[in-house]
């Protein structure tokens, strides 16, 4: 956690629904509905986005302090 930091690990245990739906698919063969598909697109988004802001706002941060 000390590495990583709370709120990147918070970030992706929004991955966990996910990761379980896939293993009910591989593992026990459940099926997976349209609705499904729709909420793992969802979370996958989400998860990108806000990795990919994240990662921008702190260079961003760090160019600004290196100008002043």
């Amino acid at each position: 956690m000390q590495i990583v930091g709370a709120s990147k690990a918070s970030m992706f245990l929004n991955l966990e629904p996910f990761v379980a739906m896939l293993v009910g698919l591989v593992v026990l063969k459940n099926s997976v509905t349209p609705s499904q598909l729709f909420g793992a697109l969802l979370i996958i988004i989400g998860v990108v986005l806000s990795t990919s802001f994240k990662g921008k706002r702190v260079m961003e941060e760090a160019m600004y302090s290196q100008e002043a």
